[in-house]
């Protein structure tokens, strides 16, 4: 077992479907306290980041892809920091009245599902 699709490397093996009997061996394994820990530690590097409370500190399999369970600021964090400041910035902008797109069918639709 892995803990997702993409991270498939030896290092963080969870264990065999076949041979567990209990989820706690899951949850006591070392490679799962790894990426727990791990992850835990990236979560508060990036606490300070404007985008925190959309990403969480990002996907372990993408920092892990980039080098490291620990560190962000790789190409996936840049490209979400981007797209979550424009999204966040046209929202605002959707709110205060202001005229962001010509769609008329988007801004309606904006406007019923967020109710402003």
């Amino acid at each position: 077992m892995h803990p997702c699709g993409r991270v498939l490397n030896e290092e963080f093996i969870l264990g065999n479907i076949d041979e567990i009997t209990n989820f706690s061996e899951i949850y006591n394994n070392d490679a799962y306290k790894k990426l727990v820990e791990g992850a835990i530690k990236r979560r508060e590097k990036c606490k300070s980041c404007n985008v925190y409370k959309y990403c969480n500190g990002g996907c372990n399999s993408d920092a892990l892809l980039y080098g490291s369970l620990e560190e962000n600021h790789h190409n996936a964090c840049i490209v979400n920091k981007a797209m979550f400041t424009y999204t966040e910035d046209a929202f605002n902008k959707i709110i205060k009245g202001e005229k962001i797109c010509n769609n008329k069918y988007i801004i309606k639709r904006l406007k019923e599902k967020y109710q402003f």
